[in-house]
Protein backbone atom coordinates (compact mmCIF):
# COMPACT_ATOMS: atom_id res chain seq x y z
CA UNK A 1 0.00 0.00 0.00
CA UNK A 2 2.85 2.36 0.88
CA UNK A 3 4.46 1.64 -2.49
CA UNK A 4 1.21 2.55 -4.32
CA UNK A 5 0.96 5.88 -2.45
CA UNK A 6 4.55 6.73 -3.41
CA UNK A 7 3.89 5.90 -7.08
CA UNK A 8 0.63 7.92 -7.15
CA UNK A 9 2.37 10.83 -5.41
CA UNK A 10 5.25 10.69 -7.89
CA UNK A 11 2.88 10.65 -10.87
CA UNK A 12 0.92 13.58 -9.43
CA UNK A 13 4.10 15.64 -9.02
CA UNK A 14 5.20 14.72 -12.55
CA UNK A 15 1.84 15.78 -14.04
CA UNK A 16 1.95 19.11 -12.17
CA UNK A 17 5.51 19.79 -13.36
CA UNK A 18 4.60 18.96 -16.97
CA UNK A 19 1.48 21.12 -16.95
CA UNK A 20 3.30 24.14 -15.56
CA UNK A 21 6.13 23.68 -18.08
CA UNK A 22 3.81 23.70 -21.11
CA UNK A 23 3.54 27.10 -22.80
CA UNK A 24 0.19 28.81 -22.38
CA UNK A 25 -1.92 29.23 -25.51
CA UNK A 26 -3.27 32.50 -24.11
CA UNK A 27 -1.07 35.46 -25.03
CA UNK A 28 0.31 37.23 -22.02
CA UNK A 29 -0.11 40.93 -21.41
CA UNK A 30 2.89 42.99 -22.44
CA UNK A 31 2.71 46.23 -20.45
CA UNK A 32 6.19 47.69 -20.81
CA UNK A 33 7.00 50.65 -23.06
CA UNK A 34 9.30 49.29 -25.75
CA UNK A 35 10.58 52.01 -28.09
CA UNK A 36 11.05 49.43 -30.88
CA UNK A 37 7.26 48.91 -30.85
CA UNK A 38 6.53 52.60 -31.43
CA UNK A 39 3.86 53.50 -33.97
CA UNK A 40 1.73 56.53 -34.81
CA UNK A 41 -2.04 56.17 -35.12
CA UNK A 42 -4.79 58.66 -35.86
CA UNK A 43 -8.41 58.46 -34.90
CA UNK A 44 -11.40 59.81 -33.05
CA UNK A 45 -11.93 59.50 -29.30
CA UNK A 46 -14.98 57.32 -28.65
CA UNK A 47 -14.65 57.37 -24.86
CA UNK A 48 -12.45 58.75 -22.09
CA UNK A 49 -11.94 56.50 -19.06
CA UNK A 50 -10.14 56.94 -15.77
CA UNK A 51 -9.20 53.84 -13.78
CA UNK A 52 -6.43 52.25 -11.73
CA UNK A 53 -4.04 51.12 -14.42
CA UNK A 54 -1.46 48.32 -14.22
CA UNK A 55 0.61 50.05 -16.93
CA UNK A 56 0.98 53.27 -14.95
CA UNK A 57 0.50 51.78 -11.47
CA UNK A 58 -1.75 54.73 -10.62
CA UNK A 59 -5.12 56.18 -11.56
CA UNK A 60 -4.73 56.72 -15.29
CA UNK A 61 -6.54 58.48 -18.09
CA UNK A 62 -7.29 56.30 -21.10
CA UNK A 63 -9.03 56.91 -24.40
CA UNK A 64 -10.83 54.46 -26.62
CA UNK A 65 -9.57 55.52 -30.04
CA UNK A 66 -11.34 54.54 -33.26
CA UNK A 67 -8.81 54.57 -36.10
CA UNK A 68 -11.34 53.57 -38.74
CA UNK A 69 -9.79 50.10 -38.99
CA UNK A 70 -9.82 49.23 -35.30
CA UNK A 71 -10.71 50.49 -31.87
CA UNK A 72 -7.92 50.48 -29.30
CA UNK A 73 -7.35 51.49 -25.72
CA UNK A 74 -4.70 54.17 -25.37
CA UNK A 75 -3.01 54.49 -21.99
CA UNK A 76 -2.34 58.24 -21.92
CA UNK A 77 -0.92 59.26 -18.52
CA UNK A 78 -1.77 59.40 -14.86
CA UNK A 79 -4.88 61.54 -14.46
CA UNK A 80 -3.18 63.95 -12.05
CA UNK A 81 -0.49 64.81 -14.65
CA UNK A 82 -3.10 65.71 -17.28
CA UNK A 83 -5.09 67.82 -14.78
CA UNK A 84 -1.93 69.62 -13.61
CA UNK A 85 -1.21 70.58 -17.24
CA UNK A 86 -4.88 71.35 -17.99
CA UNK A 87 -4.90 68.87 -20.87
CA UNK A 88 -8.44 67.55 -21.13
CA UNK A 89 -9.45 64.88 -23.62
CA UNK A 90 -13.05 64.61 -24.76
CA UNK A 91 -15.23 62.30 -26.79
CA UNK A 92 -15.07 63.33 -30.45
CA UNK A 93 -11.51 64.72 -30.27
CA UNK A 94 -9.48 63.91 -33.37
CA UNK A 95 -6.02 62.75 -32.24
CA UNK A 96 -2.73 61.58 -33.63
CA UNK A 97 -0.99 59.43 -31.01
CA UNK A 98 2.61 58.27 -31.06
CA UNK A 99 3.34 55.44 -28.65
CA UNK A 100 4.36 51.86 -28.09
CA UNK A 101 2.07 48.98 -29.00
CA UNK A 102 1.24 46.68 -26.12
CA UNK A 103 -1.03 43.75 -25.37
CA UNK A 104 -3.51 44.44 -22.55
CA UNK A 105 -6.32 42.10 -21.49
CA UNK A 106 -5.77 40.05 -24.64
CA UNK A 107 -6.14 43.03 -27.01
CA UNK A 108 -3.70 45.34 -28.71
CA UNK A 109 -3.38 48.74 -27.10
CA UNK A 110 -1.02 51.68 -27.03
CA UNK A 111 1.00 53.46 -24.36
CA UNK A 112 1.03 57.10 -25.46
CA UNK A 113 4.22 59.12 -25.70
CA UNK A 114 2.93 62.13 -27.63
CA UNK A 115 -0.56 63.33 -28.51
CA UNK A 116 -1.35 65.80 -31.27
CA UNK A 117 -4.77 67.48 -31.31
CA UNK A 118 -5.01 70.10 -34.03
CA UNK A 119 -2.02 72.41 -33.52
CA UNK A 120 -1.55 71.30 -29.90
CA UNK A 121 1.21 68.78 -29.09
CA UNK A 122 1.25 67.22 -25.62
CA UNK A 123 4.14 64.95 -24.62
CA UNK A 124 3.69 62.50 -21.73
CA UNK A 125 6.85 60.38 -22.05
CA UNK A 126 10.38 60.93 -23.29
CA UNK A 127 11.79 59.10 -26.33
CA UNK A 128 12.70 56.04 -24.23
CA UNK A 129 9.18 55.85 -22.80
CA UNK A 130 9.97 57.22 -19.33
CA UNK A 131 6.91 59.06 -17.96
CA UNK A 132 7.46 62.82 -17.64
CA UNK A 133 5.49 62.91 -14.38
CA UNK A 134 8.40 61.03 -12.76
CA UNK A 135 10.83 63.90 -13.44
Amino acid sequence: MKKVNIIVGGITVLVIVLLTALPSRKEKDSLAYVAANEVTVSGTVEDVQEFLCPVMDDRGTHVVLNTGRETMLVHVAIARFLRDHQFILSRGDRLQVRGAKIRYQGKEGLIAREIVRGEEVFTVRDASGKPLWLN
